[in-house]
């Protein structure tokens, strides 16, 4: 049988995996502005907001539940996200079309 989720696997790893390159060269630091993380996509809105909000206030999610943007703590670092378990973090502005209305 064709058309099920597995069938969806490869694109939205291609997708991630696009997001991530180009976030890492256009948001290599953090200037205390809000960031978009992004989590594994198999993690739940509920696995990524919990682990987004230890590094500060969760201001947008993802229409993918795997993108999260956030303002960090003052002084946070946020480099802690990828030891957390975030796959990239990027300016807000390269998820926006991702992000729910």
């Amino acid at each position: 049988m064709r058309g099920g989720p597995q069938d969806l696997l490869i694109p939205i790893c291609l997708v991630f995996i696009s997001m991530l390159g180009v976030g890492s060269i256009a948001a290599p630091g953090h200037a205390g502005g809000p960031v978009a993380a992004v989590f594994p996509p198999w993690w739940d809105l509920t696995q990524s907001v919990s682990t987004a909000s230890r590094f500060g206030t969760v201001i947008a999610v993802g229409a993918i539940p795997s993108i999260v943007v956030m303002q960090p703590e003052p002084g946070a670092d946020v480099s802690g996200l990828h030891g957390a378990g975030a796959w990239g973090i990027m300016a807000p502005e390269f998820v926006l079309g991702c992000l729910t209305p």
